[in-house]
């Protein structure tokens, strides 16, 4: 529901202020604050997240965990976000040379204002967390739900009067009222920016963390620059597609990845690596026949597709194709990323957390040639089909490597029983 509601927001900005040289700034404002945010969210979810489940039946401690969380997001996303902002004015236009200088200084404007939500959203998230050590998931999963709803009908009000200025605003205020409406959930813990600072355990933790994600993440401000050398609108399209292929990533991954981590984790207690190979295979098969099915829909659908697409929002049909064919080879990038967060937590099962970050650094490295190749050879349609070499020929390493592991593993413990 709301990745739905994330599309449907989206649809609402193309829709009423159309695709073009606006739309573009609005989406390129977006980028930095959404790669920053996921950067800080994802290395303080992963060390915080057991620590706070840990001392989830004692409230005292697990409200004293959360302060230091807290402090510590603030002093990490909010310094980030900071410099960032502070800076903005030497990196955008380095960032987004295709723009002209009014485009610019509308990215500038917009991406301030949601600079500030990002590190709202920070928050928002390590409250998450803690509230889903204490079992309660429905609750904080709602309350986000709620707010991207009433950002929606407020859009829909304020868009039409006040243009783009209105959607970073109404983001601002979503992320606020979220934030405090989780602040009361979780009771209400207090920023302590001293113990957060100090913490030496948990900022050990998150370095690795912090150098992968900043690898993975950033990939997506190589298409922005880019794309925004492209014709205006070029952007939005690109946006558009990326969003809906990363939705069904997201729902393939929690559908199918999620279930079987568990899984894997108990093969390798047990020493079973024949059953790790043939969980994760499973799911790689899984996640092969979804995607497969779902591309075979989008070519047989393809009229369909454009009229829907066209008239939703409110483009001409030969940009509707142009956003087809985009998702038609954006398929590739598709299954590389749901099947290859599979990879990725069977390395993990086994304790192996530096692979999948030192093939993803090889691979971001490569990304820019063939990126660039693409671009320059192709146009938008190149990029695209950069993205999906890029995540395809990582994915394909990373299950080379896997397979390597498994089979040497298995080698060494059958050694083991003969020599016993």
């Amino acid at each position: 529901m709301q990745l739905l509601g994330q599309l449907l927001t989206h649809l609402l900005v193309v829709r009423i202020i159309g695709v073009g040289a606006d739309t573009d700034a609005y989406i390129a404002a977006q980028a930095v604050p959404s790669v920053l945010g996921a950067i800080v969210i994802t290395a303080l979810q992963s060390v915080w997240l057991p620590r706070l489940a840990v001392l989830s039946g004692d409230m005292v401690a697990w409200r004293h965990e959360q302060s230091i969380a807290q402090g510590q997001g603030g002093i990490l996303g909010g310094g980030l976000l900071l410099l960032f902002g502070v800076t903005i004015t030497w990196w955008l236009p380095l960032l987004y040379a295709g723009f002209t200088v009014q485009q610019q200084q509308t990215t500038i404007e917009l991406c301030l204002v949601m600079l500030v939500g990002a590190g709202f959203n920070t928050q928002s998230a390590l409250l998450t967390i803690a509230l889903r050590a204490r079992d309660r998931f429905v609750s904080a999963e709602w309350i986000s739900l709620v707010g991207i709803l009433f950002s929606i009908i407020a859009m829909y009000i304020a868009l039409p009067i006040w243009g783009l200025a209105a959607a970073v605003w109404i983001s601002l205020l979503r992320a606020i009222v979220v934030y405090l409406a989780l602040m009361h959930l979780a009771s209400w813990p207090p920023l302590s920016f001293i113990k957060g600072w100090f913490c030496n355990e948990t900022w050990i933790l998150m370095r690795p963390l912090l150098f992968g994600v900043s690898i993975y993440k950033t990939s997506s401000l190589v298409d922005r620059y880019w794309a925004s050398q492209a014709p205006a609108g070029a952007i939005t399209i690109l946006s558009l597609a990326q969003t809906g292929m990363g939705a069904l990533a997201t729902i393939l991954e929690r559908a199918i990845c999620m279930p079987i981590t568990p899984i894997l984790a108990r093969h390798v207690a047990q020493s079973d690596y024949a059953g790790l190979r043939r969980a994760y295979r499973s799911g790689i098969l899984r996640v092969t026949i979804v995607v497969v099915c779902f591309g075979v829909l989008l070519i047989v659908l393809k009229p369909m597709f454009v009229e829907v697409i066209a008239t939703a929002f409110n483009i001409q049909a030969e940009t509707a194709t142009i956003l087809w064919l985009m998702c038609l080879i954006l398929m590739g990038y598709l299954h590389a990323a749901a099947a290859g967060a599979i990879v990725i937590q069977a390395f993990y099962a086994m304790g192996n957390t530096k692979t999948p970050v030192k093939i993803g650094f090889a691979g971001f490295l490569l990304s820019l040639g063939v990126k660039a190749i693409g671009y320059l050879w192709f146009g938008l349609l190149g990029l695209a089909l950069g993205t999906t070499i890029y995540y395809s020929l990582n994915m394909l390493v990373m299950w080379i490597i896997l397979e390597s592991t498994i089979n040497n593993k298995g080698r060494i413990q059958a050694r083991s029983a003969r020599n016993k």
